[in-house]
């Protein structure tokens, strides 16, 4: 397809355009450990030039409404956000929402994707096709789960507000996604075969044991702490600085 061959070229002048300016720099600072692990086989690059930064959030705006504690009543509220809908899976959780969750489970879905309006209809959906970032931060605190089917995807940043707000998440194990999603600790990353009926039964287990629901919550708010802080990312930067400024750069 067209759309198909002018990616491909896109991608391969890209890719040709950095390589010539990779030898000229000294350090990366990049959001996964994939793509520091491509810095590495596709350019060369020396693994301790890498930094991954993953997504830093300002934990004193994406935080838990109530600290870490979690809702018990019922139904459980599940949340999207993406605004390609096609490659987000948003259209995919929709299906599984419509055939396996309408019985104990809610679910919002906030896009600006034109093709929100033209999904089917279904009791328990809520749509937002446009939103303020403070209003988005609400939807998050009132929601139970986030859950985020996506097809490709790089640290997605969305996963990491969800993560910082304290909502366990369920993710397609795309890459990049191994940083943020620690399996059956802060979330479950569903494999890419994972049909319908894999993917509702993940959120069954959190919606019918609120007891893992809130520790799992309680470790996605504590892996943000540790590992998505402002604090962190500055750092690491100042880490990167001191380097370069101590002149601890060898020629390649």
């Amino acid at each position: 397809k067209e759309g198909t061959l002018k990616r491909w070229i896109a991608h391969r002048l890209n890719q040709y355009s950095f390589s010539k300016a990779v030898p000229y720099l000294d350090y990366f600072l990049v959001k996964s450990s994939v793509c520091a692990e491509s810095l590495k086989r596709d350019f060369g690059v020396p693994p301790e030039r890498c930094f991954v930064t993953l997504a830093p959030q300002d934990l004193n705006v994406w935080k838990p409404r109530n600290g870490n504690s979690h809702r018990t009543e019922t139904p459980t509220r599940l949340l999207f956000v993406g605004n390609d809908l096609a490659r987000k899976g948003g259209d995919f959780l929709l299906d599984v929402y419509k055939d396996k969750l309408t019985s104990n489970c809610t679910l919002t879905i906030v896009s600006t994707d034109s093709k929100l309006a033209g999904l089917p209809q279904c009791e328990g959906v809520k749509r937002i096709p446009g939103i303020s970032r403070e209003q988005l931060v609400g939807i998050f605190q009132d929601s139970d789960i986030f859950v985020f089917p996506t097809r490709q995807d790089y640290t997605p940043e969305v996963v990491a507000e969800a993560l910082a707000v304290g909502l366990p998440c369920l993710v397609g194990d795309v890459d990049g996604a191994k940083d943020l999603i620690k399996h059956e600790r802060n979330g479950f990353l569903v494999p890419r075969s994972g049909n319908a009926e894999l993917w509702a039964s993940y959120v069954h287990r959190l919606s019918d044991d609120r007891d893992e629901l809130a520790r799992m919550s309680a470790c996605a708010r504590r892996f943000a702490e540790e590992s998505l802080s402002l604090d962190r990312f500055n750092a690491l930067v100042a880490d990167v600085i001191g380097r370069f400024a101590a002149g601890k750069v060898k020629s390649w």
